[in-house]
């Protein structure tokens, strides 16, 4: 099994004010897919956009890229090997996330 896509789900509350400071008008969801037709679904408190940014960035170079790009093919029950590739890949340690 792996993983086969990660896709961001953005949730706005609708007509919220401008400058609406309630956390809970904007969240997202973050879904992963694998190989053997499994998802999993994780939510992320910041803001939408920019997680979409993190996890959806193309790669320019071999350091500069996405969580989908760098997570694309793993075994998703390989936590500690995930969070080690999230955490030591130089386009995430350089302050992405």
């Amino acid at each position: 099994m792996h993983i086969t896509d990660i896709e961001v789900i953005e949730l706005q509350v609708p007509d919220n004010r401008a400058l609406d400071l309630d956390p809970t008008n904007n969240n997202c969801l973050i879904r992963i897919h694998t190989s053997a037709g499994i998802c999993g679904i994780a939510e992320v408190d910041s803001l939408p956009s920019v997680i979409r940014a993190v996890i959806d960035a193309r790669p320019r170079i071999s350091t500069l890229m996405g969580l989908k790009s760098i997570l694309l093919g793993e075994d998703p029950t390989d936590i500690a090997g995930l969070w080690e590739k999230c955490t030591t890949t130089p386009a995430i340690t350089a302050g992405a996330v």
